[in-house]
């Protein structure tokens, strides 16, 4: 994920009342030491879907090719925190 994105996540869902922190530097699941950034929160996969429709309708017009990597999004656990890269 790139950090423009990760950071209008953060933004979106601070909006919607939750949590959220890029997190820089990523190395998730089957990357094998590749890294990104990513965005660390509590809120359900559910509400992050809810921020992205959010964020479409707020920045579709600013960068259409953001709305491709949303397509590739993956999820691990961190326990009570879900870290989205």
């Amino acid at each position: 994920m790139q950090i423009e994105l990760a950071e209008k996540l953060v933004y979106v869902l601070g909006e919607m009342g939750y949590e959220a922190d890029v997190y820089e530097d990523y190395s998730g699941r089957f990357m094998y030491g590749k890294s990104t950034d990513a965005v660390e929160t509590i809120a359900p996969i559910t509400e992050i879907l809810r921020a992205v429709i959010m964020f479409a309708e707020e920045f579709i017009d600013e960068d259409v090719a953001m709305f491709e990597e949303i397509d590739g999004i993956r999820v691990d656990n961190l326990g009570l925190n879900m870290i989205y890269y």
